[in-house]
């Protein structure tokens, strides 16, 4: 099964920063130890940023933002940088292997990831920056701290339901705003 799960970072979620974070839940650690076995919020054998939850944040457009310098074409990427899109890596790859070596600029994509409605769709950046932060759900999240939480968990006997979950989450969300957001395809 596939699960949304929210990573919040202190700082930038690269694959090793998120490694790092789930790999408390990585569900090896839990089938090795039969015999003082405690049941984790959630389990996962592989995750991907974005995957089939990618484009979830608006990340907000501000024309004069000194962080994102909008209007310019930048010769460093943003993307992997300011935030993570889990589209534009894929077109850039496609990209770089083209028969013709093609140079891929993430400005062509905007458009489509939203820009022209003042935001861009992406996979992980600073939470103050998401302009629909109070739209989102999600399964599963790990707060900045490493604390897990789950809509739902499995006992050994059947699944437990968090009641507060959501209160959990936007408690978590009003706490966290020096913080990133990293939307994580989890599978177990």
């Amino acid at each position: 099964m596939h699960y949304c799960c929210f990573v919040f970072t202190k700082e930038f979620p690269t694959d090793k920063v998120l490694q790092e974070v789930l790999e408390p839940y990585n569900w090896e650690h839990f089938y090795s130890d039969e015999e003082n076995r405690v049941y984790p919020m959630f389990t996962w054998d592989w995750f991907v940023v974005g995957g089939r939850y990618s484009g979830k944040l608006k990340l907000e457009i501000r024309k004069h933002d000194e962080k994102y310098r909008w209007e310019f074409y930048e010769r460093n990427p943003r993307n992997n940088r300011l935030f993570r899109s889990k589209l534009i890596d894929v077109i850039n790859g496609y990209a770089k292997a083209s028969a013709d070596g093609r140079r891929f600029d993430e400005e062509n994509v905007w458009n489509e990831l939203g820009f022209s409605d003042g935001y861009i769709r992406v996979d992980a950046c600073p939470l103050a920056d998401i302009s629909n932060i109070n739209e989102l759900s999600c399964c599963c999240f790990v707060d900045k701290n490493g604390n897990a939480y789950s809509k739902e968990r499995w006992n050994g006997n059947g699944f437990e339901e968090h009641k507060d979950f959501e209160e959990a989450l936007r408690k978590t969300i009003s706490e966290s705003a020096d913080c990133y957001l990293c939307v994580v395809d989890l599978h177990d």
